[in-house]
């Protein structure tokens, strides 16, 4: 019996979304749609073309008790969501998705306290900060402009 990644498809399910609500954004605002990938490992977006929007798995999954039933476990699966630019040049400033306060709070209205569309044993995304998830030493920190932390929260199989 094959097992299912749920966390992959939790963080493909993220990518999906916030496409889907950059390319509605972009459309409202007449700007260039922010293409988003889906990455292994946080090292490989420093490679990215920029500006994007990027989604990776981050720490392993957590027990969520109160969403277990005596056939399925809880679970939370942390996804990891970044903005990635090039930084401001002579001062010119950055709208739509590109803009940090704009990007954060797209991320939020999308997916907090929402379910996922994609994955149907998620019950809730829990967004939050995702504090120092990238070494400062790491090229990736050279050009991440914010980053927040995705808990896609729900029932899970035990097998």
């Amino acid at each position: 019996m094959p097992i299912t990644d749920y966390h992959v498809l939790i963080r493909d399910a993220v990518r999906a979304a916030l496409q889907a609500a950059t390319d509605a954004l972009a459309t409202e605002l007449a700007a260039p749609p922010l293409p988003w990938h889906a990455v292994d490992e946080l090292d490989d977006a420093a490679r990215l073309t920029r500006p994007c929007g990027v989604v990776c798995c981050v720490g392993p999954e957590q027990e969520r008790p109160e969403f277990g039933t005596n056939r399925q476990d809880g679970r939370g699966y942390p996804v990891a969501v970044m903005l990635l630019g090039s930084g401001k040049s002579h001062g010119e400033k950055r709208t739509g998705p590109t803009d940090l306060t704009g990007f954060r709070r797209l991320v939020t209205t999308s997916l907090n306290r929402q379910r996922l569309a994609g994955v149907a044993q998620v019950a809730v995304c829990e967004v939050g900060d995702s504090g120092p998830i990238v070494d400062e030493k790491a090229p990736l920190f050279q050009v991440l402009a914010t980053a927040l932390v995705v808990n896609c929260v729900g029932r899970f199989p035990r097998a």
